[in-house]
């Protein structure tokens, strides 16, 4: 019967919001008895959530696209490149345009296909133990880079209901760690008086739900009752990801970002006087038109003071639409080039940094990977990834107690806490 069942794959390019939307969708046709999975090879449709933040998303995004279609499979294109510039996507059979205006209604514009369905299959390569669930969408925020407004619209929560909805699929899938995130995460609650603080609050009052995690948020959310739960309930990952893009006020401003390098060492630095063993992990953008070296210099002395945990680095690449991109001092591609090495290195060296510290510790961690005799991988509340080698006994997707005994580059080495 399992092999009767028509198999849908979904490729998912870019952001957690994107990941979000693709896994609600798997577990929906899983549901609906569909076969889901990441295996080309014989499947009926290949569902591609393009992003178009930059331009390495689009181009990944084209790509996947391309790649279905040379396989032969129908592709469903939906997502950010779709609604920005659905040129870049070529008109060809078998190819179906959705916007995200529409994306609610995958399932059902899948269903209109009449592809065959049976009990259903989704392997533990679609979802793990770990889910992120979507609760906030769009951006009113206007920086000068930004795509994501004109792509996802302005700002809003999802229905409570919806959310309970995708938590319960998730939970029933065995997720023990839940990572809520959202186009601009803080402003969830904002138009009904509610808050992401009380969505927290309530959210793991409930007994199935193991932990949960944040995604980025901006600056000036990390404050008051939201920064008091972090704080202070033992189920929230002591983890925050904080978009500072920027540690020059120059460039800060010309990004249009609404506040000074000085303000984000202050946030940092009551997080740490709250939740000592948080993590901070940090996004930063390099090449923004008008940055000189004194810039970037500022910038990665700013880096070198927060000391994050971990850190992405992407280069800034013009987006048709933004601000930025009509800036007439763009800078060269090799510069953003060494730039962006430069920033990865000292990311890298604060980041084993960061694990050295775990040394000696016990904690919580969730397992991503088990192979019985042969090894673990799992993922502490504040984001360090910890191996577990050999795994002396039988483990399953959930959460397990560690001690870490020693660090390998970046990953921790940890032994079963029993």
């Amino acid at each position: 019967m399992r092999d009767e069942v028509d198999k849908i794959v979904i490729i998912t390019v870019g952001c957690k919001v994107n990941q979000a939307e693709s896994e609600e969708l798997a577990l929906r046709l899983a549901e609906e008895g569909y076969r889901v999975t990441r295996d080309m090879e014989g499947a009926a449709l290949c569902v591609v959530n393009t992003c178009a933040v930059t331009s390495e998303g689009e181009h990944k995004s084209r790509k996947a696209v391309s790649k279905a279609m040379r396989a032969g499979v129908p592709v469903i294109a939906t997502g950010c490149s779709v609604r920005t510039d659905p040129g870049s996507l070529q008109a060809a059979r078998g190819l179906q345009l959705v916007p995200n205006t529409d994306k609610d209604r995958l399932a059902s514009i899948i269903a209109e296909r009449g592809l065959k369905t049976g009990p259903g299959d989704m392997g533990n390569d679609v979802l793990r133990t770990r889910a992120v669930i979507k609760v906030q969408d769009g951006c009113d925020r206007g920086c000068a880079y930004c795509i994501v407004p004109r792509a996802r619209g302005r700002s809003r929560s999802l229905p409570r209901d919806q959310i309970e909805a995708a938590v319960d699929r998730a939970v029933r899938r065995g997720a023990a760690e839940l990572v809520l995130t959202g186009v601009n995460l803080g402003d969830y609650g904002r138009e009904s008086g509610s808050s992401l603080s009380r969505l927290i609050h309530e959210m793991t009052a409930r007994p199935d739900i193991g932990r949960v995690r944040l995604s980025s948020l901006e600056i000036d959310h990390v404050r008051g009752e939201l920064l008091e739960e972090v704080a202070c309930n033992p189920k929230v990952c002591k983890h925050l990801h904080l978009p500072l893009q920027s540690g020059d006020d120059r460039i800060l401003e010309a990004m249009r970002r609404p506040y000074a390098a000085q303000e984000v060492m202050e946030v940092v630095s009551r997080l740490r006087q709250a939740v000592p063993e948080i993590a901070v992990t940090v996004d930063i953008m390099v090449g923004f038109p008008g940055e000189g070296e004194a810039e970037f210099s500022n910038t990665l002395r700013v880096i070198e003071e927060l000391q994050p945990a971990k850190m992405h680095v992407f280069q800034y690449s013009p987006r048709p639409g933004t601000k930025a991109a009509g800036l007439a001092v763009q800078v060269d591609a090799a510069e953003k080039k060494e730039r962006a090495r430069r920033s990865r290195n000292l990311g890298l060296l604060l980041q084993q940094r960061f694990v050295k510290a775990q040394v000696g510790t016990r904690t919580e961690v969730a397992i991503l990977e088990a192979r019985y005799g042969e090894g673990a991988v799992g993922l502490t509340g504040n984001y360090v990834r910890v191996l577990l080698e050999p795994c002396k006994q039988e483990l399953t997707a959930g959460l397990a107690n560690v001690y870490i005994k020693g660090t390998r580059g970046c990953l921790a080495l940890g032994d079963m806490d029993n």
